[in-house]
């Protein structure tokens, strides 16, 4: 499968499984009422989720994998935690204590050390771009 089509098939199951649900939960609140039409925050941030972190993400994803080797750009997943402390920082008020900071220096000395190169553009000797 090419990345682009295994994405269509991934969100074509995902639609078809979580539609029913999704409007079951719209349409009704816990007392059996009928529930209020979504907002404008609300439906735009569905739209983000599908469009940006979702589809955009991945296809970003997969052409740093075609770009750059899988081998190189494994290790940049390890940043996906410190990018969430980093944003539930900023957008949830989430307070930063010395162990998120220890961690983000471990995840970024980690990320460093698995791509460095020597100087003749080859990888160093126990890191594996």
């Amino acid at each position: 499968f090419p990345p682009s089509a295994l994405l269509l098939v991934q969100t074509a199951v995902a639609v078809a499984l979580l539609m029913p649900l999704s409007l079951a939960e719209l349409l009704l609140e816990e007392s059996g009422k009928i529930a209020e039409a979504p907002s404008l925050a609300v439906v735009s941030g569905i739209i983000y989720l599908g469009l940006f972190a979702s589809i955009v993400a991945f296809l970003s994803w997969n052409r740093a994998i075609e770009l750059a080797g899988p081998q190189r750009c494994a290790g940049f997943l390890n940043l996906i935690p410190l990018f969430s402390a980093i944003f539930a920082t900023i957008f949830t008020g989430e307070s930063i204590r010395i162990y998120h900071v220890l961690g983000a220096l471990l995840i970024i000395t980690g990320v460093y050390m698995t791509n460095r190169t020597k100087k003749n553009g080859q990888p160093q000797e126990g890191s594996r771009g």
